[in-house]
């Protein structure tokens, strides 16, 4: 994994070469956002499923504190 530093540096040379392209770097963050989400849609589908066929619980305190 990369180091802060590398990151910062790899975030603002894809900063300008978006730039450069003229692409706003939330709308390239977003498209692959959606890109992910989508290549991912059945990995969701069937964590929602099983999730859904669990056993309901009631949530302690902690946890509706924590969200």
């Amino acid at each position: 994994m990369a180091n802060r530093a590398e990151q910062n540096q790899n975030k603002r040379l894809a900063t300008a070469i978006l730039a450069a392209k003229g692409i706003k770097m939330e709308d390239w963050l977003n498209d692959k956002y959606q890109e992910i989400i989508t290549e991912n849609t059945s990995l969701l589908i069937k964590s929602m499923t099983a999730q859904k066929n669990q056993p309901t619980r009631e949530l302690s305190q902690e946890e509706r504190e924590n969200g």
